[in-house]
Formats: C-alpha cells, structure tokens, sequence
C-alpha cells in the first residue's frame, strides 16, 4: 500500500468499531522481516466483515472497499500518494447503501469497460448489489453507480469470481450456509461474444454440503474447467470439491455432486494457489475454535504435547481445544457420556466403536485387517464451569485418546485412556 516492495495488511475491525486498520510490512535493509509496524484506523460503515483492494480511480494507487453489515452499507477508501505511488494513508470513506447485511464484497470489471465495479452478497434478503464503476474512456474516477440487485438466495456467506463455462465472462460462485442442507449458488455473467454486460442470470443451486462457509475457484482435476471447493463448517469438518462438468466437451457453468474430504474442525475458509509450484493448484483451509494450529494434508490438527503430538477434534467453533486451555482453571461436573470413535486411514474415515460411554477408560478389541496409520477419539458434552463458579459455559469438545497397542497373531487390542 506504501509501494515500498513489502507486503502490507487491512484489517476490518467489525465489532467495537467500525474502522479498517492498516499495518505496514516492516523491512530490514531493504528485505521485508515478516513483522508490521502499529495499526492506524480508518473509519468506514458500522460493522466492516469484509473488504477488497484494487485502483477504484485508476492512479496507480491502492484503494479498498469494505462490506458493512450492520448499517447495510459499503465504504470506498481511495489511497493516498503521488505520481501513482501510494504512501500508505487513505482518504475519508465514502459510503453508499448496499442491501441488507452485506457479508462480503468483490471487485471486477463485470461489464468490461476497464473501469472496476464492486460485487456485495446481501445475507437477509437473498440478493447479490452489482455497483458499476463511474469513469469515463476506460479510466475509473473512483466512484459507483447506485446498485442494482440480484435474486441469489437468502443466507450468503462468501463468494468468488470466476469464468466457470468459459466463454470470456466473469461469473459469481456464492455459498449459503447456516443449515445441514446448504448450497453452491452459480450466477452466470451474461453478456455477447465474450463481452460482458455487467448483468448476471438467474441463479442455479448446487448442494454444498453441511453449512457451507468459504468458497474457492481452480481446476483441481486437471480438465481445463473451473471446479469449486466449499468450507463445509461442521464440527466434524470436511471441506466439499464440486467438479465442473460440460456438454459436448464444453463448459456450461454446471456442476457434479459435492465430494466431501476430511478437514479440521470448523473449516470457515478456504483459498487456493499453487503453493509448491508444481503446476497444480493447492487448498489451504482455515478453521475457528482450535489454537495453535497446523493442517496435515490428513485434515488432523496436532497441537504439542510432551513426547509428541495429541491429535484431537474441537466440536464446535470458538471452543477450548484440548491441550490449550486457558490460564484460569476450569472444572466439570460428575459423569460424562462420551463416544468412541475408530480410524483405520488416519482420520480420513471414522466409524462409531461404542455411544454414551461414563467412566475414565474404555477398552475394546480391533479386528482385522491391521493398520499402521490408525486413530482414535472420543467426544462429548461437558458442561464447564470457571474457578469460582462465577460463571458457566456450555463446550461440546472432543478428547484426545492416549493409545497403547498389544499385537498377537491373530489381533489387535487398542486401550484407550479418556481423561476424567
């Protein structure tokens, strides 16, 4: 934002303000050290839950807009600089209304004028705002047009735009969550001869899996069509690949039946780039409730534990992971019903050994075929309270299993020793 060659961070800040914070990559001799320097605010609408970047008036300077979702509106704030080169500040937000609760916002030239335009999800009322940008030959003067909307469908979480059938055209892939049974929403860019108008078609809904979250575009299988991987934000977490499809060998904007994969707990967000550069595009999935986290490409969390790690699986967002627990000490009550949960591919796959358990220890007989690569885990529902009793909480958490195998000829036991 600074055009000084290091990467620098907007934040929205959506709860006890609502502003931006901009934090400027440090440097060292020239060479960026990966730390920032102090936050600087900036005020937009009431409750910014998103935010994109782009030039809105075509100086060479970083400008970005965000979603404001608690008074329905999206701010632009245009970057300060000279002779195109950004330092870093910004210019008062403009604002402008948006539908109702606006979750998220994308930039693109829809109607391919060189001029970008601005793409809001409104969650309420089920519609997609396409803000046209204002200029004039081809240059942006940092302004939009009023919006015009877009039937998609109640409960947006995110989006992503792309050109899913290929026929030169933007397109907006959008998922509705919040229930067991969520979607994929497709709207088609429409347009002639591979010009865009900056209207979008009527919306085409795919299953997504259970509460669909982040959305991410990139041809995973390799066919030169777009498919579409969705966070599915379940406690058991997966995260679903929607594979294009196509009629007469090409793209139509249509997709196969969600494949769903094991993640991590809560899986919220997703993007995607080719981080190993081997031509083929990689996932990356973020995921709410668990600290200190790391993703194995088997979707287990690991947190350190002496002599090793602890695998575990936190049950629902925003919990206490096992093994992180905070500084003040928490308590359960009496007994706790717990269920026993088996993998034999190392947390790909679980099934279900024995429900409603109560005590400290639980052993059980595992039959063949043997595996070198088998997992075990245990939930419940456990009611905390702090140190005190001043205050109680309701956590459903997922233990680790501390597993120690005996291996005869003919099988396999596997104790496991649950926490009290």
């Amino acid at each position: 934002m600074n055009d000084d060659g290091i990467l620098d961070l907007a934040v929205t800040n959506n709860v006890t303000s609502g502003t931006v914070s901009i934090l400027l990559g440090h440097a060292s001799a020239g060479v960026a050290d990966g730390t920032f320097a102090p936050p600087v605010a900036y005020s937009v609408g009431q409750g910014p839950v998103a935010l994109c970047s782009g030039d809105w008036n075509e100086d060479g300077i970083t400008d970005l807009a965000t979603a404001n979702r608690t008074n329905n509106t999206f701010s632009v704030l245009i970057g300060h600089g000279s002779s195109g080169i950004g330092d870093g500040t910004f210019a008062p937000a403009a604002s402008q209304p948006s539908g109702s609760r606006p979750v998220a916002i994308l930039a693109a030239d829809l109607n391919q004028d060189g001029i970008a335009d601005l793409v809001a999800a409104n969650q309420s009322i089920g519609t997609v705002s396409v803000f046209m940008g204002h200029g004039a030959a081809g240059v942006g003067d940092g302004t939009f047009l009023p919006g015009v909307s877009y039937a998609s469908g109640t409960g947006a979480v995110a989006m992503a735009l792309a050109d899913v059938n290929q026929d030169g055209i933007a397109d907006l892939a959008l998922t509705r969550g919040g229930t067991a049974s969520s979607l994929l929403t497709i709207l088609l860019g429409q347009g002639s001869g591979g010009v865009g108008d900056g209207t979008l078609a009527a919306p085409n809904d795919y299953p997504a899996g259970p509460f669909a979250a982040g959305v991410a575009i990139a041809d995973w299988n390799g066919d030169g069509i777009a498919d579409v991987a969705v966070a599915n934000s379940q406690t058991t977490g997966t995260y679903s690949i929607l594979v294009g499809e196509t009629v007469g060998g090409s793209a139509d904007g249509s997709f196969a039946a969600a494949q769903p994969f094991a993640a991590a707990s809560v899986p919220i967000g997703l993007t995607a780039q080719d981080w190993n550069a081997d031509g083929i595009p990689d996932l990356a999935v973020a995921h709410s409730g668990e600290r200190r986290q790391r993703v194995r490409p088997d979707g287990i969390v690991r947190t350190p534990c002496a002599g090793g790690h602890r695998a575990h699986r936190a049950e629902r967002r925003r919990d206490v992971a096992v093994g992180d627990e905070p500084d003040d000490h928490l308590t359960h009550g009496a007994a706790v019903a717990v269920d026993i949960d088996l993998s034999r591919d190392d947390g790909a796959h679980w099934e279900r050994v024995a429900s409603n358990q109560i005590g400290t220890s639980f052993a059980w007989t595992v039959t063949d075929p043997p595996t070198a690569v088998g997992k075990a885990r245990s939930g419940s529902s456990i009611t905390w309270s702090r140190a005190g009793g001043t205050r109680a909480t309701r956590r459903s958490r997922s233990r680790p299993i501390r597993c120690s195998t005996r291996r005869t000829a003919a099988r396999s036991r596997l104790r496991g020793s649950m926490p009290s």
